[in-house]
């Protein structure tokens, strides 16, 4: 049974539970097939931990969430808030019955969850990029979206690397991630991958190592880092001369925002993109501080657009109440991984941040949760046996 769920696990994490549904596999979508099934194994096997994982681990930050989406639903748009509110009882769950999972699981099974995962994912985004004809896609492979794409090989990266120590295997499975994120041609992963990798690359190549010397290691490794993404930049160039494809996805000049030989914001990110949309939004927001009520920001006939941003949405949705909660998560996982002088639940942590700012699915995203679920458990399964 342990091997049912370490496999539902890996569907899970490389977002696989949804191609197979996609493709008739699967008689309804996961969240009504799957994902319940692990819960109630999952709970069933291992419910004599459930008061260990809840001392040790505290209190589930999902539980909030769903609470505030629940205080918020408003009748005029049941609909998406019942959609938000299913959706946060699943990742509540899923949050609890996989730590269950993690905190009984040995350590090389659950390593091999995460590699397997990590170029399951990997994989079905090189297949898009050569054998898929929807050229909107732009390599998302399972995941669908690029921007999802590009921030789950980052979350499954962070959990990879908790593993591994050998410089020359870290230094590798970064250059992959970053390939890996390059296809699917997402800015914002770009970004939030440079940042993780200036806070673990020098943790992992560091005897000690404080969280408290994150801003002064990242500058002592800055000189190296700046070389190797010139390098790997440089290299981008040349890409498209041997995948022709990317010439037929308007990839060029996203090669070029990304390389530095372009403008990193296109005219298109200012005139109705990103910019306007998120200045639209935050007019919405200041005419009701209070919120709209749970899933208006997915209401297109209350905006034609979504919101690209996870405190935007929380502002329209839940208003002033909703951002103080969303605020409290990250520094309660922030606090947490300062207390333990955990670097990989701080890296993940602050991935999860910057994303927010590009993204309003960070919540949707079943990697980052049991990603999150792995990294909380392993803080005091090892008995905080960090380098400090």
């Amino acid at each position: 049974m342990i091997s049912i769920l370490s496999f539902l696990l890996i569907l899970f994490l490389s977002v696989s539970d949804i191609f197979f549904y996609r493709i008739g596999w699967l008689p309804a979508e996961p969240s009504v097939t799957l994902l319940p099934f692990f819960f109630i194994v999952s709970f069933s096997l291992f419910f004599k931990k459930y008061n260990l994982l809840k001392k040790k681990r505290g209190i589930n930050p999902f539980l909030y969430l769903s609470l505030t989406s629940l205080f918020y639903l408003k009748s005029k748009v049941l609909e998406g808030g019942f959609y938000v509110l299913g959706n946060n009882l699943v990742i509540l769950f899923l949050f609890l019955t996989s730590g269950l999972f993690f905190l009984q699981a040995d350590s090389k099974k659950v390593f091999w969850i995460f590699l397997i995962s990590f170029f399951t994912l990997g994989g079905s985004m090189f297949y898009d990029l050569i054998y898929n004809s929807d050229l909107s896609i732009r390599g998302a492979g399972f995941a669908e979206n690029p921007n999802s794409a590009a921030l789950r090989i980052i979350f499954l990266l962070i959990a990879i690397l908790r593993f591994v120590n050998n410089k020359k295997t870290v230094f590798l499975f970064c250059f992959i991630a970053f390939i890996f994120v390059f296809f699917t041609l997402s800015r914002s992963g770009v970004l939030v991958l440079f940042g993780i990798v200036l806070i673990l690359l020098p943790a992992k190549f560091s005897v000690f190592y404080n969280l408290k010397d994150v801003p002064l290691r990242i500058f002592k490794s800055l000189p190296i880092l700046s070389a190797l993404t010139l390098g790997l930049f440089n290299i981008l160039t040349i890409l498209p001369d041997y995948f022709p494809v990317f010439e037929h996805r308007a990839a060029l000049e996203r090669i070029q925002q990304i390389s530095g030989q372009g403008s990193f914001v296109s005219d298109s990110d200012i005139e109705g993109g990103r910019i306007m949309i998120t200045l639209d939004y935050l007019d919405l927001f200041l005419q009701n501080v209070f919120g709209y009520g749970t899933g208006f920001s997915m209401n297109r006939d209350f905006y034609e657009r979504a919101t690209h941003n996870l405190f935007l949405r929380f502002g329209i949705d839940y208003g002033i109440l909703g951002l103080l909660v969303l605020f409290w998560f990250f520094y309660y996982f922030f606090r947490k991984s300062i207390k333990n002088n955990d670097f990989y639940l701080f890296s993940l942590i602050f991935a999860a941040f910057l994303a927010s700012f590009f993204t309003h699915s960070l919540f949707e995203n079943r990697t980052f949760v049991l990603v999150l679920s792995f990294l909380t458990v392993d803080i005091f399964k090892t008995k905080n046996v960090y380098k400090a």
